[in-house]
């Protein structure tokens, strides 16, 4: 990270690069996680997540017919585009584990 940083710092300013920083944070976090715990990383790290009962990902969900509008907007554009901003994958996982109990992997 600190090598990109410095190479990206030499064509852009830092106040326009803020946000792609940010993302490059997040990866390297999760690599690290990832050296550190292996594959233990497709399981439940500190708890068994309660909510999760189903293996398989809504119907609505995989159709984009949840009834709200905007989410079904980002599903399609997901099949079109193969990209979902990632607010709009934050609240798909939302959905998929909160309100449709799938288990988180299964939705990731």
């Amino acid at each position: 990270m600190p090598q990109i940083r410095e190479i990206v710092l030499e064509k852009y300013d830092e106040k326009d690069c803020w946000k792609f920083f940010q993302e490059l944070s997040w990866r390297e976090y999760f690599q690290r996680v990832y050296q550190a715990k292996g594959e233990a990383i497709f399981e439940d790290l500190k708890t068994v997540q309660p909510t999760g009962k189903h293996n398989q990902l809504s119907v609505n969900l995989l159709e984009g017919t949840t009834g709200v509008d905007s989410m079904d907007e980002a599903i399609d554009t997901l099949y079109e585009q193969g990209y979902m901003h990632n607010h709009w994958r934050m609240y798909t996982a939302s959905i998929c584990c909160n309100m449709a109990f799938t288990k988180w992997l299964e939705g990731a």
